[in-house]
């Protein structure tokens, strides 16, 4: 069926061929992977909205809520936390969905430890909270005792603190297979978001010094910037218990390709935050830094991690392409002096130009201008910045990669990026496993141009191309997806997979203007609950309309539900010359 011009009024959804089947398909996960040794601490990073996390594996019993991974708030109205307690990141369980319950499962091995208490953090904000348990089973997961629970709600709102809970599991200090799960039941409506953060395994003694690593959070800097972190030492720490004060930190820049590249050597303490932060400085400015870098002072060590980031000033004259690297030689911590594990971790900060022209994506490529991945660009723009119109040029082969892509500093109307896989037929591919997760997301930026690439779809759930805002009228656009194959499930029945969507980052029922001035030309989408899903503001206000979204000469075919569906306000769409 071919699809005829039509440009539409404003206030209405607008579908182009309705199947009237209406599906569910249920969602399962093992009930946990191989076992852990203790101690053991997670902050549920880095990004992966459906799991595991550092061993916790989620497990949904049929339609019923699920857990998941969040940064803010979970996009359901009074219900959840404002974000995490620690990290970047939480999960929580969704109940938006039919009623149950579901679960989080790890696995671990207690012996090494004396005293084993488990520590977490939990939310449970939401006029209709279900409840919260901790279960632990020494059989395998045959049968389950509960050993701590919550039931309705424990905190007034949103931004409320965040709740600690200990658990101790002296009695289990000698099992090698310990199975442990937060058991998460719904109340009896969505406002039953509960949520878990940090959650730590240690023994509950004296604080003892377990280890220590080093780790470069940065791949890249540009010339001019100050509180530049080059080296993260994470110091690991058992018990809250008599804290013990780390005195000292010791550094070698060895590595660096110019020293008159930097100045101001500083070390921050950020505590059990994996974020870098310049608020709490250790020990004195090193005004010229040579060779080594000594730190002295008094921090009081937390239970977990405890993070230690060296940062340098970058000279406004440093050379393009020089690098700036560190190692940790030691510490020292109550009476214990160490040398951290990876105490001279693989890589550096290199110091980039702005980008301006042509460049390879290619994982055999090597040089300047070439990089490894579609995720290797993407950090480098962020960090070097749009200097000019951006082409990267990707060379043949299957990309297993999850691409987000943010607003980049410097991007405009004549500063544009595009990624083009000429007729090389690359493929970038990804797993989805849940609502809204997806191959690439372009994360409220402009002028972005995909071109002539594969776009694999592998899951039965998410987006082959998520388009997305976390606000109400600040949307992407001038997003052009051109020439482009976007294989999608062909069994799914799940209306939000879709090829290309425009929805919240975190719920398929909130309605923004997540996208304007949107062009998708000349592609072929296969599959999908829905092929082409544009979700917009509920108001007829034309200061909240999306505008200018276009939908030109495509194939579309075998979707389930939706070929092209235009949600609430829209202004003058154009659909033209499209093969559904």
């Amino acid at each position: 069926m071919t699809s005829f011009w039509t440009k539409l009024g404003s206030g209405f959804p607008f579908v182009l061929l309705l199947v009237a089947v209406i599906g569910l398909t249920a969602v399962t996960g093992v009930q946990a992977q191989s076992t852990l040794p203790a101690p053991h601490q997670t902050s549920f990073e880095p990004s992966n909205q459906s799991g595991p996390w550092d061993g916790w594996t989620p497990t949904r019993v049929g339609s019923g809520p699920y857990w998941n991974q969040d940064y803010n708030t979970t996009g359901s109205s009074s219900t959840g936390p404002s974000g995490p307690k620690d990290g970047s990141y939480y999960v929580y369980l969704e109940t938006s969905t039919s009623s149950g319950e579901a679960y989080l499962t790890n696995r671990f091995n207690l012996t090494a430890l004396n005293n084993p208490s488990i520590y977490f953090w939990y939310h449970m904000y939401g006029s209709t909270m279900g409840s919260l348990y901790f279960q632990v089973s020494t059989n395998g997961g045959g049968s389950w005792a509960t050993l701590w629970s919550r039931t309705g709600q424990q905190h007034s709102g949103y931004t409320a603190p965040w709740s600690q809970a200990t658990v101790s599991l002296s009695s289990y200090s000698s099992y090698s297979d310990l199975w442990v799960r937060f058991r998460g039941v719904r109340g009896s409506s969505f406002r039953s978001d509960m949520a878990i953060d940090l959650v730590q395994l240690f023994d509950s003694g004296p604080q003892t010094y377990l280890s220590s690593a080093a780790s470069h959070e940065a791949s890249g800097t540009s010339a001019g910037t100050t509180y530049q972190h080059i080296l993260r030492v994470g110091v690991l720490m058992s018990s809250p218990n008599s804290p013990l004060n780390l005195t000292a930190m010791n550094f070698s820049t060895a590595g660096t390709t110019s020293l008159g590249d930097i100045s101001n050597a500083r070390l921050f303490y950020t505590g059990g935050s994996t974020s870098f932060s310049a608020s709490n400085q250790f020990g004195s400015t090193i005004g010229t830094p040579g060779g080594s870098l000594s730190f002295t002072g008094s921090q009081s060590m937390a239970m977990g991690m405890n993070y230690f980031w060296l940062a340098v000033d970058v000279s406004p004259t440093a050379t393009a392409m020089n690098v700036i690297d560190a190692s940790c030689t030691n510490l020292t911590v109550g009476s214990t002096t160490a040398t951290p594990t990876n105490a001279s971790p693989a890589g550096a900060v290199t110091i980039y130009s702005p980008l301006s022209g042509v460049y390879t994506i290619d994982p055999n490529g090597s040089g300047s201008r070439n990089f490894t991945s579609f995720t290797a660009a993407v950090d480098v723009a962020q960090i070097a910045t749009i200097g000019g119109p951006v082409t990267f040029e990707v060379a043949s082969g299957t990309y297993n990669e999850q691409v987000l892509i943010p607003q980049l500093p410097g991007l405009s109307s004549i500063n544009t990026v595009t990624f083009d896989g000429l007729n090389n037929n690359p493929v970038l591919s990804h797993n989805t496993s849940a609502d809204l997760d997806y191959v690439i997301r372009i994360d409220r930026a402009d002028y972005i141009t995909l071109k002539n690439l594969t776009i694999n779809n592998n899951g039965t759930e998410g987006l082959g191309i998520h388009l997305t805002s976390p606000s109400s009228n600040t949307p992407c656009e001038y997003i052009t997806i051109d020439n482009c194959t976007i294989n999608m499930s062909t069994t799914t029945t799940d209306t939000y997979t879709a090829a290309i969507g425009a929805f919240h980052p975190t719920s398929t029922g909130t309605n923004y203007n997540y996208v304007e001035n949107l062009l998708v030309q000349n592609c072929t989408i296969n599959g999908g609950g829905s092929a082409i899903y544009l979700r917009a503001y509920t108001s007829s206000s034309s200061t909240y309309r999306s505008t200018g979204n276009r939908i030109i000469n495509n194939t579309i075919k075998d979707y389930y539900y939706y070929g092209i569906y235009f949600y609430y306000y829209h202004s003058d769409p154009q659909v033209v010359g499209n093969n559904l």
